[in-house]
């Protein structure tokens, strides 16, 4: 099964609940200074992918800076297209970075 497809079946519910937990944990500063002990498999490997994905999802580019840039000339529903948007962008960011096998050691 692929992405698309996994994307193309959730509700709207199902998406916002993801975007927000992405969100959540993606969101720059998260997780820093916790020590989460007893948890299986968080060594400080696994801890450095997590740094590079969050990297991943907050990084902007080019299509997220050009919808910034456009929001204050937008009414308030399609500001809110044009966040989720950008979320769902940054998500793929992050999502690509898995596929291509791009985390490393840190």
């Amino acid at each position: 099964m692929d992405i698309s497809s996994i994307l193309g079946s959730l509700s709207q519910d199902e998406i916002d609940g993801l975007r927000k937990t992405a969100e959540a944990i993606f969101a720059p500063g998260a997780g820093e200074g916790v020590n989460v002990p007893g948890i299986p498999g968080l060594d400080e490997h696994t801890l450095g992918q997590i740094t590079q994905l969050s990297r991943a999802f907050s990084k902007s580019d080019h299509r997220t800076d050009l919808i910034n840039a456009l929001k204050p000339f937008l009414k308030e529903p399609r500001r809110k297209r044009a966040d989720e948007a950008i979320s769902f962008i940054r998500m793929m960011n992050a999502l690509s970075l898995l596929q291509e096998g791009g985390l490393t050691r840190e």
